[in-house]
């Protein structure tokens, strides 16, 4: 027997339609608040190397001093760039220094969605590397509030996210004109130019000195300066005379760790912590998650001497040295 065909009451079927195309415009709306690329992705040619906050450019006396190994970390005298074959810093803490997740609960259980946070590299490498500065009190913030253009979340001290979302965020060099090592566009592109790291890392390895800390420490070395020879000599001078790591934006297709990761090929800064000039080979800690970056994992991971130097090399003209 052929079925019969029920009418729907005219305003059931209005209702019926309204409801079909709220469905259908449910997704659209999600696309449209989630980015279309990975982290460090969707960056312009030199842009870490040309835009941020502060282009001042540090004193050439003092560049020179530095380049020739002649600047030591106060505390520490002038060592001579003879150091041992290998050494590696510990990672009893850098392993545990992670990026927050992209979505989640924050420190305090309020869920949240904040796909800024996809681009906290420059922060996570600045915290691992001001870690092993014993003046510097990365590990006990305490719990606040920090915003950025899209949410304001709550950190504590578990994986040190207190101190990088305050160096992402508040942080504030005498030569910022904003609050923050990163900059924030339209949702949810953000950065951390090399520049500001620079700055960040001297500023807060100062300990706010305000006369001193433009040439406390680190320099920033673009690409054109660096070869596989002044590469092993300035990460090893930071790591065997001063016990402090180099941070190096590089392009994460080169690295060990992001092998699997949908997102490879983009730009990402990195805290190198370790060195076998013997091997080859430098150390370095990983701040991005498995879960919001695709990689193996937040922790350390070894990488050829060459192959890191060429990460930096062909990075878009993002690759730095800061060190």
């Amino acid at each position: 027997m052929k079925a019969r065909r029920t009418q729907l009451h005219p305003w059931l079927s209005l209702l019926f339609t309204l409801v079909i195309l709220m469905a259908m415009g449910t997704p659209a709306t999600f696309a449209a608040s989630t980015p279309a690329y990975g982290p460090g992705q969707n960056l312009a040619s030199g842009q870490l190397n040309t835009a941020g906050k502060s282009h001042h450019v540090q004193n050439a006396a003092w560049v020179k001093r530095k380049t020739s190994y002649q600047i030591a970390r106060p505390g520490y005298n002038v060592i001579a760039n003879a150091v041992p074959a290998s050494k590696t810093l510990s990672t009893s803490y850098s392993d545990q220094i992670w990026e927050p997740p992209t979505v989640g609960t924050d420190a305090a259980g309020h869920a949240y969605t904040d796909y800024y946070m996809g681009n906290m590299c420059g922060p996570g490498a600045t915290t691992v590397a001001l870690d092993y500065w014993n003046n510097v009190n990365t590990r006990a913030v305490g719990g606040h509030n920090y915003s950025d253009p899209h949410v304001t979340t709550y950190w504590n001290d578990t994986h040190e996210r207190a101190y990088m979302m305050y160096i992402a965020t508040q942080v504030y060099p005498p030569y910022y004109t904003s609050a923050g090592e990163m900059s924030y566009g339209a949702y949810a592109n953000a950065d951390t130019a090399n520049q500001d790291v620079d700055d960040a890392l001297n500023w807060e390895a100062s300990n706010h000195n305000s006369s001193s800390w433009f040439t406390y420490f680190y320099l920033l070395v673009n690409p054109g300066g660096l070869t596989l020879t002044t590469l092993q000599n300035d990460v090893a001078s930071d790591i065997a005379n001063y016990n402090v790591p180099p941070v190096v934006s590089v392009n994460d297709a080169y690295l060990p760790d992001w092998n699997n990761s949908s997102y490879r090929g983009g730009s990402h800064d990195i805290a190198v912590i370790g060195y076998n000039n013997t091997a080859g080979t430098f150390t370095y800690a990983e701040t991005c998650t498995s879960g919001v970056c695709g990689t193996l994992g937040a922790g350390h991971y070894t990488i050829s001497q060459q192959q890191l130097l060429n990460g930096i090399e062909n990075d878009n003209g993002n690759g730095a040295l800061i060190w």
